[in-house]
């Protein structure tokens, strides 16, 4: 690597004058590391992997190589380990921009090499990752540079079970305890928050399965076994840093006869003060079992939770959402929800998982554009909001539908920024919905209000004209239909055109119907459904006198493609 930096520097630099440079002839590769700069710790004697990514406009295949670059004062490799290099350079490789360091075998002996000396010390460690795109007529590189330290202060971080001491042979559907040494790696300054935990079965080659998301480093996580094997590792990595441990003696899942098992995830969940979490209900079955699983709550944790399984009743393999409402919730601490799963010819699976509500509820500061209810706004339009206090970043979503469902979020995104312009064409003359949580140090926030928002026509304005909207008078704890003579819009071009209705706001001391089911915000109904009495107002309060309103807008709509 550092003959390539001296010949290009030779070339560009003290023989400019020789040559003519060719830029239609070849494009230099991009080199990125995955990681910022400067910023991580790991704890020494620790293992890690150097990532990275590489990409080549002229599509050519890439090597890559990792290097240290700490180049001390020529001592005998494996003996400097304040300044020097600890770790040799290796070939080239295509099978893509991660080393793990030392190399897989000495990572699962525990032994180190004087090739791979594993920090020992608290230092600086500078890398450069370099990408070659072998091009044949004129080959082109790009070199980048990732630095870190490590720190005696914590480490070494190493999984304790699964372990050479214990026996590990397991059966498939069973949840194990996955145990590590935490080696004060949740401290500063490595401040290592999560994990996550990973599972191989070919003795570390690949870890295809994440089986825990973000757990807490805390030394301790059940993972479910899924799948048979002879060969099975388990690798514990900081979430958010490079440095990791796999367990150090392969694992034996053997197979079980037929049966199922859930799991959620992640097992420590964590929000704000009046907000909502959901995690994922993941469910295996082995040799064939096909029954259905019936999920249920036997604890909420608080009664002031509102919990609902997506669907109660799933097929072995579905993977489904268990939301949890905690908006009524105005104390923190922590929660455990309890469940279980059973099936037909089966046993009960009981299962729990953690909720921790923190003090800091993320109120949010509000939204500066689209302003809501705006009905011209652009196919592309800015999206803005004030910033939240102490906020470390937000997540934005835009729907068609205000129920946010997967099906109806067309748009969503994580920044630190509060200002974005959304770069892709809207549809035209069409509703949409948007939101807006911060992320705090408690976890996400709660969610702003829906703002609504109509994108504005090219075509000409097609004129709307009120003709009746009256009072309707209903008797109390009654229900009467909204008819022609109560509600009526036509078009002034088209008088003949059937119109259509967006409630925006929902009654407040009873319900819209519409051919008796009750419509929710963003739903819509047309001037047809009126004019054919079914659309109704139920005054479902009990005993309540006095006025309600609805708001809706009308016009004619084009739903998204």
């Amino acid at each position: 690597m550092i003959n390539i930096i001296e010949m290009t520097t030779y070339a560009m630099e003290t023989e400019a004058l020789c040559g003519t440079l060719g830029t239609d002839i070849n494009h230099a590769p991009v080199a990125k590391v995955s990681y910022p700069s400067g910023v991580l710790t790991i704890p020494i004697l620790t293992p890690f992997e150097l990532t990275g990514t590489g990409t080549d406009i002229d599509g050519t295949g890439l090597t890559y190589n990792w290097e240290q670059f700490d180049l001390g004062t020529g001592d005998p490799l494996g003996t400097n380990f304040e300044t020097g290099p600890l770790f040799a350079s290796q070939d080239p490789r295509n099978a893509g921009a991660t080393r793990l360091i030392p190399k897989l075998a000495d990572v699962l002996s525990g032994a180190y090499t004087k090739s791979e000396r594993m920090p020992e010390v608290s230092r600086e460690l500078n890398f450069k990752m370099t990408i070659r795109d072998n091009d044949q007529k004129v080959g082109a590189t790009d070199i980048a540079d990732f630095k870190f330290e490590s720190t005696i202060d914590a480490g070494p971080f190493q999984v304790t079970f699964p372990s050479k001491e214990i026996d590990t042979i397991f059966t498939v559907g069973q949840h194990i305890l996955v145990q590590w040494d935490v080696a004060n790696t949740d401290q500063s300054p490595v401040n290592c928050k999560f994990v996550n935990i990973m599972l191989s079965n070919n003795d570390g080659l690949t870890f295809p399965d994440t089986l825990v998301y973000r757990t807490p480093n805390d030394g301790s996580e059940y993972i479910m076994l899924y799948k048979a094997t002879t060969r099975g590792r388990v690798k514990v990595k900081a979430a958010d840093n490079i440095f990791l441990d796999i367990s150090k003696k392969s694992m034996r899942v053997l197979p079980a006869d037929a049966g199922y098992s859930v799991d959620a995830f992640p097992h420590d969940g964590a929000t704000c003060l009046y907000s909502t979490f959901a995690y994922q209900i993941k469910s295996i079955q082995w040799n064939g079992f096909t029954a259905p699983i019936k999920l249920e709550i036997t604890d909420p944790g608080n009664d002031q939770f509102i919990i609902a399984f997506e669907k109660d009743n799933i097929l072995p393999g579905e993977t489904i959402k268990l939301n949890v409402d905690a908006r009524n919730v105005d104390v923190a601490g922590t929660y455990v929800i309890k469940f279980m799963a059973t099936a037909e010819g089966a046993d009960t699976v009981w299962s729990s998982v953690n909720l921790v509500i923190g003090e800091d509820d993320q109120p949010f500061a509000g939204v500066v554009s689209p302003i809501n209810l705006n009905q011209e706004v652009s196919v592309k339009p800015i999206f803005q909001w004030n910033k939240t206090t102490s906020a470390a970043s937000y997540e934005f979503e835009l729907a068609t539908n205000p129920s946010f469902d997967e099906e109806s979020v067309i748009y969503g995104l994580e920044t630190d920024l509060t200002k974005f312009t959304y770069n892709f064409n809207l549809e035209s003359k069409t509703i949409y919905f948007w939101r807006v949580r911060a992320m705090g140090d408690c976890g996400w926030g709660r969610w702003s209000e829906t703002n609504i928002f109509r994108t504005s026509s090219a075509e000409s304005p097609n004129t709307l004209e009120q003709i009746n909207n009256q009072v309707l008078k209903v008797k109390t704890n009654n229900a009467r239909f909204i008819g022609h003579d109560d509600l009526y819009h036509t078009s002034v071009q088209e008088p003949n055109e059937d119109l259509t209705y967006t409630l925006l706001a929902e009654t407040s001391h009873g319900s819209l119907n519409l051919n008796g089911s009750k419509l929710s915000v963003g739903q819509q109904f047309t001037q047809d459904d009126i004019d054919n009495g079914i659309m109704h107002y139920n005054a479902d309060q009990l005993d309540y006198q006095g006025a309600d309103r609805f708001d809706f807008w009308f016009m004619t709509v084009r739903q998204p493609s």
